[in-house]
């Protein structure tokens, strides 16, 4: 891999990605959920503390949507849980979800704690930065790697490309419906920031990571103003963006 004092947006999402997944690896291991459970991560800040928040979103089923018409929503369809530096837990509803407070709430807590203690953790910041002199702006944070561009931008107007961590998805969003957004998204990805604006050890992760140089290729791409979500899925040379939504 050649190196140089650049790194493109879409290297640093790519080359970042494999820990963002490791996260969501370790904390699954930690919860013992049935199989149609969908499990959503975000990391949010409160008092000066970290905290991770799980969302737990289950199918019901047909009697279970019928009970709900029947009994003014007596069910719900998620849960939330939340550890961190002092830990709580949020329950909407038990009966739709499987859980051992004794066993399972001290292994996802014993999780978030390795999570929290991480070099990889301690190498994120969630502010945004200037990534260019058009208006771009950059975080590379807990939750994910965003951007987006402000009202100042003549030459792009203002669209979310970004990578959540806590479901390994691509984000695209055209807040103003822009007929040109696509390219313009492809424009973002290839935005070069010098290295010695990123964590060193980012840096370094990036670097040595050679999925970071392939292309990443959309499909299934409209023109909404609706967030449009992507699974990536790595092939021979380059990443496919497959849209699910």
């Amino acid at each position: 891999m050649v190196k140089n004092n650049y790194l493109s947006i879409s290297e640093i999402i790519l080359g970042l990605r494999e820990e963002y997944k490791k996260t969501l690896y370790d904390l699954n291991k930690c919860l013992s959920l049935d199989e149609d459970v969908n499990v959503y991560y975000t990391v949010s800040e409160y008092e000066d503390k970290k905290y991770v928040y799980v969302s737990l979103i289950k199918k019901m089923k047909t009697i279970e949507k019928l009970l709900n018409i029947f009994t003014k929503n007596l069910y719900t369809e998620d849960r939330k849980l939340v550890g961190g530096q002092n830990n709580h837990l949020i329950i909407n509803d038990k009966r739709l979800f499987k859980f051992d407070n004794n066993t399972d709430l001290n292994k996802f807590y014993n999780g978030c704690k390795r999570f929290f203690g991480s070099e990889f953790y301690s190498s994120l910041e969630d502010k945004y930065f200037k990534a260019d002199d058009n208006g771009l702006k950059m975080s590379i944070g807990h939750d994910g790697i965003y951007t987006v561009t402000d009202l100042k931008s003549t030459t792009q107007p203002i669209i979310g490309v970004d990578y959540d961590g806590g479901r390994d998805q691509m984000v695209i969003t055209n807040y103003y419906r822009d007929a040109l957004f696509y390219g313009k998204v492809l424009d973002i990805l290839d935005t070069k920031i010098p290295k010695e604006d990123l964590n060193e050890h980012l840096v370094d992760i990036i670097d040595n990571n050679p999925i970071s140089e392939y292309p990443i290729e959309f499909t299934g791409m409209t023109d909404t103003r609706e967030p449009q979500r992507f699974d990536l899925e790595v092939e021979n040379n380059r990443v496919l963006a497959k849209r699910v939504n």
